[in-house]
């Protein structure tokens, strides 16, 4: 289950609820859009994808949104033995399948990509960007 479609449950929001959440914010998104989104079929752009995190008040990282699958539990707990779905296929890490990985190097891969998104998160509010 995606990181974004696993809070938006724990809340129990609507994808109608969080579309019409990001109208508000100013971004255009839909029920269909976010559906795919939710489910890896779709990669968000950028500007949703921040607009989705501030829906959800920072809970959500946009690494999260953007590559769901580095931080999808199934995913890790799944291993080797399950078969990957047409948009896990596209996908790849170092030129191997995450479903290549036996379940402790598929943990150890979370592992390092949520210490990887938690440093980004953290220079991305507190380094300041230059004004073009």
């Amino acid at each position: 289950m995606s990181p974004l479609r696993k809070l938006r449950k724990r809340r129990g929001w609507s994808l109608q609820k969080v579309a019409d959440q990001v109208r508000e914010l100013g971004g255009s998104a839909d029920v269909g859009s976010l559906s795919r989104i939710e489910r890896c079929r779709l990669t968000a752009a950028p500007a949703l994808a921040e607009k989705i995190c501030r829906v959800f008040g920072g809970e959500l990282t946009e690494l999260q949104i953007l590559y769901p699958e580095r931080f999808a539990e199934e995913q890790a707990e799944a291993g080797a033995g399950e078969t990957p779905d047409a948009g896990t296929e596209r996908r790849r890490h170092r030129g191997r399948r995450a479903t290549d990985l036996d379940p402790e190097q598929a943990l150890q891969v979370k592992a390092e990509a949520e210490a990887l998104a938690s440093g980004i998160a953290t220079l991305v509010r507190h380094v300041p960007l230059p004004l073009r």
